[in-house]
């Protein structure tokens, strides 16, 4: 209360303005701190949803970038715009495939541009999952 004052100060204020004062200024500087306390918890709770939010709308769109670079847009093979892909484009995409779609992509493969270096990733795969 009388952070800087002495204790003469603090007897000096007491006498003067009694003991109904003194409760009022410890009541409504305790009031302060708690009202200070609770915006703060209350800026915080914020805070944190709002990074909460933050989070789950980045999330989403890298997992819609994830799944729209690597959906099918014909139906048969897993990874999107295969066919304009490089080898290196497919072979960072096979590790999140499965069994039945590594095979698929491996029929494809030998049927269309029967890339031998591609077409080896694709069985050691095949073989890693089995």
């Amino acid at each position: 209360m009388f952070a800087r004052g002495t204790r003469i100060e603090e007897n000096r204020a007491l006498r003067r303005y009694g003991m109904g004062w003194l409760v009022e200024h410890v009541g409504a500087t305790l009031g302060a701190t708690f009202e200070s306390g609770r915006d703060a918890q209350q800026s915080a709770a914020q805070s944190a949803q709002q990074t909460a939010r933050d989070t789950q709308r980045k999330t989403a769109e890298e997992t819609a970038r994830v799944i729209e670079t690597t959906a099918p847009k014909n139906g048969s093979i897993p990874i999107a715009d295969y066919d304009e892909k490089t080898v290196g484009e497919i072979t960072s995409r096979l590790d999140a495939l499965s069994d039945e779609q590594l095979r698929r992509v491996k029929d494809y493969e030998r049927r269309t541009k029967n890339r031998e270096t591609l077409l080896q990733q694709i069985e050691r795969r095949i073989q890693r999952a089995s």
